[in-house]
């Protein structure tokens, strides 16, 4: 099966401006989605080095949500002539039903 033959509505998955209080669901969600490439790497990779307490209190970390659980992330780096995309991440279990696609059209 396909990201496209998922209708995320249907599974209930929205995207909203995460608040300060996401801080710590945000984190860990980066943690588990980045943990695959830390035997690859040898370390841990940049996104889950980030302080995520502190993007979430710059307002541009966006997550798609399903019933209370945040299941993927997008941070958006804004500057005077362009939009960064900075670090766009999905939930292990969540991977292959089109959350990424859905933060990246939205």
């Amino acid at each position: 099966m396909s990201s496209s033959d998922y209708d995320l509505s249907l599974l209930g998955v929205s995207i909203r401006l995460a608040i300060d209080q996401d801080g710590a669901a945000v984190r860990a969600l980066a943690r588990n989605a980045y943990q695959q490439y830390v035997a690859a790497e040898g370390s841990e990779p940049e996104p889950m080095k980030a302080d995520y307490a502190y993007l979430v209190s710059l307002r541009n970390t966006w997550l798609a949500e399903h019933q209370g659980e945040v299941v993927g992330l997008l941070v958006l780096e804004p500057h005077s002539n362009y939009l960064l995309l900075d670090n766009i991440a999905v939930a292990a279990s969540w991977r292959g039903k089109g959350v990424g696609r859905l933060l990246m059209d939205w």
